[in-house]
């Protein structure tokens, strides 16, 4: 079972679809428990897309559809975190260190992501706790990209 997936049946009470007529700039929606995903698109921007629209299932309230409303691009942004910091958890982070996954192609490749969305889930995490932290025994430094240490 890939990552969508498994994903996919962890939340069972909605309802998933991979709709060929989706407009091509669209690369998904949900509407209630309705979520629709464009099949038009590469595995892993669809794997991206499901968990965004996940993180508005979990995150948002109303349609947030109007992105000059400063409320919607508030849950916007909260669901787009929400996506990244649970796409790329930092027990997966981790497990790639403990693995020997370290470059950003054995990462990506590991989570069944883009670099784009792990460099954004980092900016995420940097916004959070800062440059460098700790995290069960694990020294994180995001200041030149990803690097782990085990204390």
């Amino acid at each position: 079972m890939d990552r969508m997936e498994n994903l996919m049946s962890q939340y069972t009470y909605l309802t998933f679809r991979f709709e060929k007529e989706m407009p091509r700039a669209l690369p998904g929606l949900i509407v209630g428990d309705f979520v629709l995903i464009n099949p038009n698109r590469s595995k892993t921007k669809q794997y991206e897309t499901l968990i965004e629209e996940i993180g508005h299932y979990e995150k948002s309230v109303g349609n947030i559809s109007d992105y000059s409303d400063p409320d919607s691009k508030k849950q916007e942004a909260e669901a787009r975190r929400w996506a990244y910091t649970h796409a790329v958890t930092l027990d997966e982070l981790i497990y790639c260190y403990e693995h020997h996954l370290h470059t950003i192609d054995d990462i990506t490749e590991h989570l069944e992501i883009s670099a784009e969305y792990l460099n954004a889930a980092l900016e995420v995490y940097r916004q959070k706790h800062g440059e460098q932290f700790y995290y069960h025994h694990y020294h994180f430094d995001l200041r030149s990209g990803l690097n782990i240490d085990k204390l």
